[in-house]
């Protein structure tokens, strides 16, 4: 998503991930994101297409599954 031009509901979305993991270290599962903060901004599949969404989904694994690497 480097080289997209985002729209400001993406931008925010993904800001709000990065805030959400910084404060919590991961998001345990995708059921987190129809949550605050998450709800005010919009449901994933609204803001981003398809592939796009389950590529941050999968983003959103990989930092999990991270977490529990370093963490042991």
């Amino acid at each position: 998503m480097n080289n997209r031009n985002l729209t400001a509901p993406q931008l925010n979305y993904i800001k709000t991930i990065i805030d959400y993991v910084v404060k919590n270290g991961y998001i345990k599962d995708n059921s987190e994101l129809t949550e605050q903060p998450f709800t005010t901004i919009g449901r994933i599949t609204e803001i981003f297409s398809l592939p796009d969404a389950q590529k941050i989904l999968g983003i959103i694994k990989s930092i999990k599954d991270n977490a529990f690497d370093v963490a042991g």
